[in-house]
């Protein structure tokens, strides 16, 4: 008997740029019609039949509730990215109500580089559930729900291994680098996680649309230039721990020897038209071209 398992086969998984697309062309259309249905619904309550003015109505006082399914359906689609943004939520609620009221207590389970050789090296991954604000929860979801979707989208279920895995190494590499330079802090977060699904988004669907900055933009643009913002942070020390985003780009390296062949050979040919992508548009900068299509869009 051949067990029916329809996530086991490729599945289509929605970006988030269609999303926002279906989303600005329902709004346009609701407020198109709102009048329109408005009008008619009171005016088949007074002259005409009830049963249509109610029809009227409800489509216009449903359509909040539709916006809500819709970005339900969108985000389950991908449910294995759901399911970590959904228990980082949680984790972040715990956090506030038992751990952020004693400091001493939330430190037991932030990562800190001299956590590499005590007992408490499980802050290596208790931390990447951890947020410092409701701002560095929302920004970590909205990354996480881009680029995760991605990767999910060629290694379904091995998403949640790839996040952990991501978000140990790039606290380990991180925590490493500023043990050496006796650089001792505590921090916490998913985003070291999610910088490893981020460098391996860009290498898989680099052409991919996006709409995190409001305009549609092709995946590996957003990647590097997030890349390069954690680059040139390393610099300019502030807050955000930059070293930890580099570690989870960093992550990848480590986790391509875990991948299958196919897998293997796929980011080896992301990489290739990611440079090759990254060349042209140096091409474009350098001609002036790249700056004028700029002015033009802004």
């Amino acid at each position: 008997m051949v067990e029916n398992n329809s996530y086991s086969t490729e599945k289509k998984i929605d970006s988030d740029f269609k999303f926002v697309f279906n989303l600005i062309k329902d709004i346009l259309i609701f407020i198109i019609t709102l009048v329109p249905y408005l009008f008619m619904g009171i005016l088949h309550g007074i002259l005409l039949n009830k049963q249509d003015s109610k029809n009227y109505f409800k489509k216009v006082f449903v359509f909040p509730f539709q916006i809500i399914n819709n970005f339900s359906t969108w985000f389950f689609q991908a449910k294995f990215t759901a399911y970590i943004s959904l228990f980082l939520i949680l984790t972040f609620i715990l956090q506030i109500i038992f751990l952020n009221p004693n400091l001493q207590l939330l430190q037991n389970f932030m990562t800190n580089p001299t956590h590499l050789l005590s007992i408490q090296f499980y802050t290596n991954l208790t931390s990447v559930f951890l947020h410092g604000s409701i701002t560095h929860l929302l920004t970590n979801l909205l990354a996480l729900n881009i680029f995760g979707r991605i990767v999910e989208s060629h290694f379904k279920e091995k998403t949640i291994y790839l996040f952990l895995a991501s978000g140990i190494i790039s606290n380990i590499i991180s925590n490493s680098i500023s043990l050496y330079q006796n650089n001792i802090y505590y921090s916490l977060g998913a985003s070291g996680a999610i910088a490893g699904l981020i460098i391996m988004a860009i290498l898989l669907n680099p052409i991919q649309l996006s709409s995190i900055f409001l305009i549609p933009l092709p995946i590996f643009l957003i990647g590097w230039f997030l890349i390069f913002i954690d680059l040139v942070g390393l610099s300019n020390p502030s807050q955000t721990n930059n070293l930890a985003h580099i570690g989870g780009y960093l992550s990848l390296i480590f986790l391509m020897f875990a991948l299958e062949i196919k897998n293997r050979k796929k980011i080896y040919l992301g990489l290739s038209i990611n440079f090759l992508l990254l060349i042209i548009l140096y091409i474009l900068k350098l001609s002036g071209y790249l700056d004028i299509f700029i002015s033009n869009i802004f």
